[in-house]
């Protein structure tokens, strides 16, 4: 062994390490360049300007480095035309002061802009964006040109582009829905085929780096990417309110309407845009927006849920509580808890089940359904509860986002994202079909009363305004069966006679006589008011989100400053953050707990 450790050492002495230079060069999309130098003998002030030089910038470019190893320039690159870039890198002056710092070899790597031209001479090796080649010092060429750019036509397709999604919301104001599937389903199909075109120009154009190149303004592009179809959305909106307050039922809400479609459709534009920027940003400074698009996606469902309509409050104990319970049980569910959902407005009977095991109930569908109908519709709402359906949504919500990723990989893969955007909102549609279908037919077993499935089903079909039967296409853009094919399977399923569906229709035309109470909601809500809910939990939302980074941060800036270290910055920021957390929640708490303890003496 000391033999072979020896005859290494020999063999080390005999012939030296070669030494490397390793260069780096980025070229943005808003036309500047970045360059990096690195060696393993510290730099000097000469070889440090003859480096600058030779990326094509000035030594007042140098930027700051904390290691003597390594040398940063930034700088703007050389622009032929609007639409493109040229950067060089010349060797004739730097490539004598590396020989003398015992340079023998040079791996230059290139980071060339995502652009529909980009050449490199000499020609380099490429993967996907980054080019690699490693020179001997002898075999250094003279100078390494990269010139990329757009041609006009990307400039034109892009404006077509823009100028298509905007006008098609009009789509809204040309074509008139007689009822709600028929409004919902034009509202889906117009923002489908927005959100596909709008990703195929994207992809044709490279628009982030074209806007960015074009304007010279950083972060273009991103704005770009989100301000159009927002616009977009905000006329789609409008428009279909506009349709909805023609043929809802008396009483319905436009304003809530219109801010539920603004907010439901910037939320997916926020959300694409974050994933596209994701995958889309070369630069490490451009992740930011990556950060903003999330924020903003954060915000989006915060006001989504100010937005919604109405408070609510825990069913208290009493016969409804016992008997949800009592059929939880019985399906093998596990219930957590039963809410009742209010409104100032008038809200039609519905029912939806939630992930961590809550059923929702609206006030107006247990005043009007009698008892076994209630019963029936919560054991549809039982078989949404299953696991299986969380992770059979999500499969098809990772699709979009594999076609993203892989395109990185395979460039001309990103074609294929406006199908794979198309096939997963299908998919997804037809995959809740079926499973309302699997609902109807698991109430049925579960409640063993299909007769009452199908009276539910009439009386909140009426009181929404909605008809009982819709077919293609306007059954492709909706979750749902149409009630009147709902009414066939549940017959099916539960071995009624098809003339036995005709004969419940018309009963249900009556007034339910045996109800659930759910006791007087007028007390509950003038002592804490819907209004204050909501407030209570925006606030506590925007704690939750904001605040541990804000008091984190706030900790440990406070804590840095005053010299400690990075374990005791630990030790301390985390229960003192922790702290600040707390008191926050009880300051927004306690004000508001001390207002209803006001109205409830009042």
């Amino acid at each position: 062994m000391w033999a072979f450790f020896a005859l290494a050492v020999v063999a080390g002495a005999q012939y030296p390490a070669v030494q490397h230079a390793y260069l780096e060069v980025e070229a943005s999309a808003d036309g500047r360049q970045r360059a990096t130098l690195s060696l393993s003998p510290a730099i000097d002030t000469r070889m440090k300007e003859a480096f600058a030089r030779a990326a094509g910038c000035l030594p007042g470019d140098l930027q700051p480095e904390r290691y003597g190893s390594r040398v940063r320039v930034r700088c703007a690159a050389s622009r032929p035309d609007r639409l493109r870039v040229h950067t060089e890198l010349r060797f004739d002056t730097l490539a004598p002061l590396l020989a003398f710092a015992g340079i023998r070899v040079v791996d230059v790597s290139l980071v060339a802009p995502r652009m529909d031209d980009v050449n490199i001479e000499p020609p380099m090796p490429a993967s996907g964006l980054y080019h690699h080649a490693s020179y001997s010092l002898d075999e250094l060429p003279e100078k390494i040109a990269v010139d990329a750019g757009f041609g006009p036509r990307h400039l034109r397709n892009l404006a077509a582009g823009i100028a298509g999604l905007l006008l098609l919301p009009f789509i809204l104001a040309v074509l008139r829905a007689r009822n709600i599937p028929q409004l919902y389903a034009l509202v889906q199909a117009t923002f489908l085929a927005g959100w596909t075109g709008w990703t195929w120009i994207l992809a044709r154009t490279q628009a982030w780096t074209l806007c960015d190149l074009a304007s010279g303004i950083r972060f273009a592009g991103p704005l770009l990417l989100v301000a159009t179809p927002l616009a977009a959305v905000w006329v789609g909106s409008q428009l279909a309110a506009i349709q909805y307050a023609r043929i809802a039922p008396e009483g319905s809400d436009e304003a809530a309407y219109r801010r539920s479609k603004f907010w439901i459709g910037a939320l997916i534009v926020f959300l694409f845009s974050t994933i596209v920027g994701l995958f889309s940003a070369i630069e490490s400074s451009q992740l930011g927006w990556t950060w903003a698009g999330i924020a903003a996606t954060v915000l989006c469902v915060v006001q989504l849920y100010r937005s919604s309509r109405g408070g609510s409050y825990a069913l208290p104990e009493g016969p409804l509580r016992a008997r949800i319970f009592a059929l939880a049980a019985q399906a093998g569910v596990r219930l957590r808890g039963v809410t009742i959902l209010l409104g100032s407005e008038r809200r039609p009977p519905a029912a939806f089940a939630t992930r961590w095991g809550v059923i929702l109930l609206t006030e107006s569908l247990v005043r009007n359904l009698s008892r076994r109908e209630v019963d029936a519709v919560v054991c549809h709402e039982f078989s949404h509860m299953n696991p299986t359906r969380s992770a059979g949504m999500a499969g098809i919500y990772v699709a979009v986002v594999a076609t993203v990723m892989g395109a990185q990989f395979a460039p001309g893969m990103i074609q294929a994202l406006p199908l794979a955007i198309v096939g997963s909102v299908l998919l997804f549609k037809a995959w809740r079909r079926s499973e309302e279908r699997k609902a109807d037919r698991d109430s049925v077993r579960w409640s063993r009363d299909p007769e009452a499935l199908i009276s539910g089903l009439t009386r909140g079909s009426r009181a929404a305004g909605m008809p009982l039967e819709w077919g293609p296409p306007v059954s492709w853009m909706i979750g749902h069966p149409s009630t009147a094919e709902r009414f066939r399977l549940i017959a099916q399923a539960g071995n009624l006679p098809g003339s036995r569906i005709a004969e419940l229709m018309e009963q249900a035309t009556a007034e339910a006589a045996d109800r659930y109470e759910v006791g007087d909601s007028v007390s509950q809500e003038a002592m804490f008011p819907t209004i204050l809910k909501q407030r209570l939990k925006t606030r506590l939302a925007l704690l939750a989100l904001g605040g541990p980074a804000i008091f984190g941060f706030a900790a440990t800036w406070i804590l840095r400053k005053a010299g400690l270290g990075t374990w005791p910055v630990i030790a301390i920021a985390v229960p003192a953050a922790s702290a600040a957390f707390y008191a926050c929640y009880e300051w927004m708490v306690g004000g508001v707990r001390e207002n209803v303890r006001r109205r409830w003496l009042a």
